[in-house]
């Protein structure tokens, strides 16, 4: 007996299956697409986590330029001391290509919420660093790490064609030599008619007082009475102190090695007296000892001065001994200290012209007479010092005390530095038909004021900003220095 299903049965199995396989397409369906929302859910999460880990370890590298520039701008202990205060442990050092690196890391929680970040300084070894990497890292979710670089230069912070920390006085806007050698402001006057000309603006913690007959200095380019408020100089012209501006020890052992230390005034007037007979310059670092004699020793023309001081480097004056801060050298020999050259297309009342013109950095034949020779750098290690280095800033005039009072023609490219107070006297005491001319390209960094007077009409009187002569600047360890950014990735 055979059992036939009917055409019904038949029907109810195969709609059965039909059923199924469109579950099967639906849950399959539905999976899919949990899984490409799951999928999109996570790849969102992830990007989100790459995203604030990137900016956490952004931001760590600016917290770490910042802890780093405050190190070295603040002027208690060692700069190494203020890192270990900002939360760095010092690590072992580190070559990256040529360059050795001193590691000092910190982990990083504020102001952040819920992340950490670790950020490594790297600083070039040495007491005087002048580059630095700074990196920082972060995870903010598991895999997802992320990394950025700063590449980071020192680089001299001040800059004003005429800078005085001096803390001056506020209600005296008189326009005279007590104004600035008093009370320690900084002082300009001119003949009617003719301006001296600042080129590059001045910074002072003091007042800038000017005479009703010097014009053409817009108010725009002054920063005075800055002292007391957010925008004072700091002061790195304590004579004698730590925090002084530039070691003049560092100096004499230099020009010890150079040859160039001269014991006595009479010593460096018979070496100049000697380059002038060939018209040559006197090269290095020209380091004289300025003993305090009665009368004091100058260069005036009624003593027989007819001589012009003529360097390619520096020029250092050690007042030794009794001179106090009021003691003037009376300067009336003309100067030409890395001179610019006044040849066309040098127009001295056309500032676009000053930097084509500059004779800084000097050009020195004698490779024993550079401050980076083997024998000067050797010198410079043994007794303690950083050598000097092809990217240094040197002086062209530095003075430790007392004043160099300059009354003579005057061609100095460089930073001329005192820690009191400085007098620039435009009197012509060669008696030039034409007038004298004073060129000072660079920057003038004084501590006690400045007052500088151009006292004829025939005369002529410039001071202009280079910030080639000073972004480099071989301060004693860095002071004066702030972090630049030089790139990152």
């Amino acid at each position: 007996m055979k059992i036939k299903l009917s055409p019904k049965v038949r029907q109810r199995g195969g709609a059965m299956i039909a059923y199924f396989i469109l579950a099967m397409i639906v849950a399959s369906s539905v999976a899919a697409v949990a899984t490409f929302v799951a999928q999109g859910a996570y790849q969102t999460k992830r990007r989100a986590a790459m995203v604030d880990a990137r900016m956490l370890a952004e931001s760590g590298v600016d917290i770490g330029a910042r802890n780093l520039e405050t190190s070295f701008t603040n002027s208690s202990g060692t700069w190494v001391t203020r890192m270990g205060s900002n939360g760095y442990a010092a690590g072992t050092s580190i070559t990256l290509g040529s360059v050795t690196y001193s590691v000092y890391q910190r982990t990083v929680s504020s102001p952040f919420t819920n992340k950490t970040g670790t950020i490594q300084v790297l600083v070039t070894n040495t007491s005087s660093p002048s580059f630095a990497r700074i990196q920082a890292y972060s995870t903010v979710m598991n895999g997802v790490p992320q990394t950025n670089t700063g590449y980071m230069e020192m680089i001299y912070g001040l800059g004003a064609a005429i800078v005085d920390v001096d803390a001056g006085n506020f209600a005296n806007a008189t326009a005279d030599k007590a104004n600035a050698q008093t009370h320690g402001n900084v002082t300009i006057t001119s003949p009617a008619g003719k301006p001296t000309i600042i080129d590059g603006g001045i910074l002072a913690n003091g007042r800038v007082n000017m005479d009703a007959d010097t014009t053409g200095i817009p108010a725009s380019s002054l920063s005075q009475s800055n002292y007391g408020t957010a925008m004072q100089v700091p002061d790195y012209t304590n004579p004698g102190s730590p925090d002084q501006l530039f070691d003049f020890t560092r100096f004499r052992v230099a020009a010890d090695a150079m040859g160039t230390h001269y014991t006595n005034f009479a010593a460096f007037s018979n070496v100049v007296k000697a380059a002038q007979v060939t018209n040559g310059f006197l090269e290095g670092i020209i380091y004289v000892d300025m003993r305090k004699t009665s009368p004091l020793p100058d260069t005036k023309k009624s003593s027989g001065w007819t001589n012009t001081i003529r360097i390619k480097g520096t020029l250092v004056l050690n007042f030794t001994n009794s001179w106090t801060a009021t003691d003037k050298f009376f300067n009336e020999a003309d100067m030409e200290i890395n001179p610019a050259n006044w040849n066309s297309p040098f127009n001295l009342t056309n500032p676009a012209t000053y930097a084509a013109a500059s004779g800084y950095p000097p050009t020195i034949n004698n490779a024993a007479k550079r401050a980076t020779n083997a024998t000067v750098s050797a010198a410079l290690t043994a007794a303690g010092f950083a050598p000097f280095t092809a990217t240094d800033d040197l002086p062209a005039i530095m003075y430790n005390i007392g004043v160099f009072d300059i009354h003579g023609s005057a061609n100095v490219c460089g930073v001329i530095y005192s820690p009191n107070y400085m007098e620039i006297e435009n009197k012509n005491p060669a008696g030039r038909a034409g007038g004298s001319t004073q060129y000072f390209s660079g920057s003038i960094i004084t501590g006690g004021g400045v007052f500088l007077d151009n006292g004829d009409v025939k005369n002529r009187t410039v001071v202009s900003f280079d910030p080639l002569a000073l972004d480099k600047l071989a301060t004693q360890g860095n002071k004066g220095k702030v972090i630049k950014l030089v790139y990152r990735q």
